[in-house]
């Protein structure tokens, strides 16, 4: 396997996921995804990708609601 294989894209990963590119680089902001940045891409390890794709999430999407 070729080192790069071990690697993907901010966009491969997003559609490894299931989201869009952005909330990728906020992952990667937030510690939860890490990457290594060559000639100014963001390459994320593929393991990590795919364990992170199929760790169930806890949190809902979207904004909290206001409280009363």
């Amino acid at each position: 396997m070729n080192t790069l294989d071990k690697f993907m894209s901010a966009r491969d990963a997003a559609e490894v996921i299931g989201v869009d590119q952005s909330r990728i680089y906020q992952l990667i902001r937030d510690g939860e995804l890490t990457s290594q940045v060559f000639e100014g891409i963001h390459l994320i390890d593929r393991a990590q990708v795919e364990k992170f794709a199929r760790t169930p999430k806890t949190t809902k999407a979207g904004r909290p609601r206001k409280m009363k």
